[in-house]
């Protein structure tokens, strides 16, 4: 399912599924009636006549209704209101668990990936910059804060962080967080005290991807 759109105008929706599940002898039904009914869509109507974001529905009942083993799904939730986003989103993580689906999902709407992502994976510049598991992505990556009370900022210096800042009394680095007493020391050396913090999604692809 791609992120323009490509369906034929000038046929009903239901003359377009009819002709669709002929291709499949897999099609699910009952996954067909759930996803009409869900969406409310009149599959009576031209499908030019459809707003976009039924379209896109529209698109992804045809994408789904076979059971596919691989679904690639390319901003699947663009032109959808944040009710119809959220049915979107819940009905593509029940495909993954009811069907061992394998989903690949490219978004840039990150809050949207977040809530349904087993696995992230983030590009930049032709560059695959991460590839595992979201729970640990989220654990493993923290924006580490140094801060001191006196004029000079101390020299603490982290090579390996993906990105660092300096502000008024503070320097902030987001780096792979490894444990606690590697910061204490690191703080201590340098004459300062430390904190970290945990980041969404968001935070983080614009921490990884940023400039240095």
């Amino acid at each position: 399912m791609g992120d323009s759109g490509f369906l034929p105008g000038n046929i009903t929706g239901q003359r377009l599924i009819s002709w669709t599940k002929k291709l499949y002898p897999q099609w699910d039904e009952a996954l067909e009636k759930r996803l009409v009914e869900m969406f409310r869509l009149n599959l009576r109507l031209k499908i030019s006549s459809l707003s976009l974001g039924q379209q896109r529905q529209l698109a992804f009942l045809l994408a789904v209704a076979f059971r596919p083993a691989v679904l690639i799904l390319d901003e699947p939730a663009a032109n959808l209101d944040v009710v119809a986003r959220r049915q979107f989103l819940e009905e593509i993580a029940a495909l993954a668990r009811e069907s061992e689906t394998t989903v690949f999902f490219s978004s840039h709407i990150l809050s949207d990936v977040e809530r349904v992502a087993d696995r992230i994976g983030i590009l930049a510049n032709g560059s695959l910059l991460v590839d595992e598991p979201l729970d640990d992505l989220k654990a493993g990556i923290r924006q580490v804060r140094f801060f001191w009370d006196r004029p000079e900022p101390p020299p603490v210096k982290i090579p390996a962080a993906y990105r660092h800042r300096k502000g008024k009394g503070e320097t902030l680095f987001t780096l792979r967080f490894t444990d606690a007493e590697t910061m204490e020391k690191i703080a201590t050396a340098a004459g300062c005290s430390w904190e970290a913090c945990g980041l969404n999604l968001e935070d983080l692809f614009v921490e990884i991807t940023g400039e240095k």
